[in-house]
């Protein structure tokens, strides 16, 4: 049966209805992660922002009478929630030191350094995955009491990050008390604990790179890879 003037007219009534509707329901969508992204936009004051496809992660430093105290934030994009990923802090007796901050996927990698003032010094390397707000994994990269004068200091030359969470870094170390000097490249992933991929002070730290799970870097102007599992 045909309903006499339920035309034309009404379908085309209903057609755009239906059209600003769905222009609606995206322009909200928009606007939603707009105000998102927005959201992870770094306070001005900080001081060091990397940005990722995911995550932005940023040092926030607060200074007080010569003492001061800080965070490393990560934000997800997604939904603009932030997430303090480390605290650090420091007086005229210690210093903590956050570094290599990197980000990849859902994750932030960083290096974190404690010193005293008695010149010991403590080197860790962390991943963590802002979405779920976890630590992914973490490990010892050097330590050095220096009242005994035993153990290892190490800079940290190059620090690369995979989506994943898993990360590989190359350090300079000295053994104390002897003072011996030595260059290491080490994974961290779920392999377990930390893979010597090369040693030696040919590996040039600005080769070193990380493509998906591959880490590829130069030693004595010759190419070398590892996988990060």
């Amino acid at each position: 049966m045909r309903v006499k003037g339920f035309g034309t007219g009404v379908m085309r009534s209903m057609t755009s209805r239906g059209a600003a509707s769905a222009a609606l329901s995206a322009l909200a969508l928009l606007l939603s992660a707009a105000s998102a992204q927005a959201a992870c936009t770094a306070p001005r004051h900080t001081r060091h922002t990397v940005t990722g496809s995911k995550v932005v992660a940023y040092l926030v430093r607060q200074p007080a009478s010569g003492d001061g105290k800080g965070k490393l934030v990560g934000c997800w994009r997604s939904t603009g929630r932030r997430v303090t990923v480390a605290r650090f802090a420091w007086d005229y007796l210690e210093q903590d030191t956050i570094s290599s901050i990197h980000v990849a996927g859902r994750f932030v990698g960083y290096v974190f350094t404690f010193r005293d003032h008695y010149g010991g010094q403590h080197v860790r390397a962390y991943s963590y995955d802002v979405r779920d707000r976890t630590q992914r994994w973490g490990t010892t990269i050097s330590d050095y009491d220096a009242p005994a004068d035993e153990g290892e200091k190490s800079a940290v030359r190059a620090f690369v990050l995979a989506k994943d969470g898993a990360f590989a870094y190359l350090a300079r170390y000295t053994t104390y008390p002897d003072g011996t000097h030595a260059v290491r490249f080490f994974a961290r992933d779920g392999a377990g604990s930390d893979r010597l991929l090369d040693e030696g002070a040919g590996i040039d730290p600005a080769s070193v790179s990380l493509h998906g799970q591959t880490v590829t870097w130069t030693h004595s102007g010759v190419q070398h890879s590892g996988t990060l599992r």
